[in-house]
């Protein structure tokens, strides 16, 4: 009996220093400098120092999935067979720069990461803001 009272006092004791130094902790008033510290965190200042993160996979019906993998010398779209085991560019940016200069009748540089990443369209194709843009599947 007097263990169980001696007990509950412990318990007491150390139930009120933890609600009593939490309650301080929240009094702290947070200041200018404070936010713009916390601000180098944020994802949109520390993703850019991150190269081969892989956030988001697509996955096509055949089983493959692509991805983005932004590397130092810019953005590559990925295709994996998870079956094979592959792993292998979805395109070629050269051979897309020679099929743009011969289709422009002009000189075109190898095409440069988009600004975002396509976002899934049923029916097998890509589509970013801008104008539509056919990855695979069947022209409409």
């Amino acid at each position: 009996m007097v263990v169980g009272k001696r007990m509950l006092a412990v318990v007491g004791v150390l139930v009120g220093c933890c609600l009593t130094s939490s309650g301080r902790a929240q009094g702290k008033q947070l200041t200018t400098e404070d936010y713009a510290r916390a601000e180098k965190f944020m994802a949109y200042n520390v993703n850019p120092l991150v190269y081969h993160g892989v956030a988001r996979v697509s996955w096509m019906d055949d089983g493959r999935f692509w991805y983005r993998d932004n590397g130092p010398d810019g953005m590559t779209y990925m295709v994996v067979d998870p079956v094979k085991p592959t792993k292998t560019p979805a395109f070629d940016h050269a051979k897309l720069a020679a099929a743009l200069t011969a289709a422009s009748s002009g000189t075109e540089d190898p095409p440069g990461p988009p600004r975002r990443a396509p976002r899934a369209d049923p029916g097998g194709t890509q589509a970013d803001d801008g104008p539509r843009t056919l990855i695979s599947g069947d022209r409409r």
